[in-house]
C-alpha cells in the first residue's frame, strides 16, 4: 500500500488574501492605488495621487495590532509594487519616496523580516490566486504589473494539485 502526500510545495499553505479582512480608510486607500497601478504606470501619473496623501494614510496600524500574517503580507506587496512604481513610473526616476509610502513600508517590512523592495516573496509567492477554487491552475493575478514595472515577459502559470 502507498501513500501520497499533496502538498503546495513552495506555494503558502493558506492562500494569499486578495482583500483586507480589516477595515480601514487607510486600507482602502491603499488596495485602491495598488489595483491602479497599470493604469497608472500606463499614464504616467503614479507620483500625483500618491503626492496628494497626508502622511499617516497609508496607515497599517489595525492590521499591525492584528498581526494576522497574510493581512501583513497583503499590505507588504501592496506597498512594495506602490514604491516601485511611484519611483520608475515617471519619466525620470524619484530621487526620494514620500513618508505615506516609506513609514509603513519599513514597518512591515521589519515585522515580516524582509527587506523594503519589491521581494520575490511580495510578488510571486503571496501575489496569486485560483480563479476557480475547483480546479488545479494557480496564477499571479498582478504579473501583468510586474510586466509594466519591469518591461518582462513573465506570466506564471502553476498547475498544482487541489490544496
Amino acid at each position: 500500500m502507498f501513500t501520497i502526500l499533496i502538498m503546495k510545495t513552495f506555494l503558502p499553505q493558506k492562500y494569499p488574501l486578495k482583500k483586507y479582512k480589516t477595515s480601514a480608510k487607510s486600507l482602502e486607500t491603499l488596495a485602491h492605488i495598488a489595483n491602479q497601478l497599470p493604469m497608472l504606470l500606463l499614464t504616467g501619473t503614479v507620483q500625483k495621487p500618491i503626492q496628494s496623501l497626508s502622511v499617516n494614510a497609508l496607515s497599517l496600524v489595525k492590521v499591525i495590532n492584528n498581526n494576522d500574517q497574510r493581512e501583513l503580507k497583503l499590505a507588504m506587496a501592496h506597498l512594495s509594487f506602490i514604491a516601485h512604481a511611484y519611483i520608475w513610473g515617471g519619466t525620470n526616476p524619484e530621487k526620494i519616496l514620500p513618508e505615506v509610502i516609506a513609514k509603513p513600508w519599513v514597518k512591515v517590512s521589519k515585522i515580516l523580516g524582509r527587506p523594503p523592495i519589491l521581494s520575490y516573496g511580495s510578488y510571486c509567492l503571496d501575489n496569486w490566486y485560483r480563479p476557480n477554487p475547483k480546479e488545479e491552475t494557480f496564477f499571479s493575478f498582478s504579473s501583468r504589473s510586474i510586466c509594466s514595472i519591469f518591461s518582462t515577459p513573465f506570466f506564471p502559470m502553476i498547475t498544482g494539485t487541489p490544496a
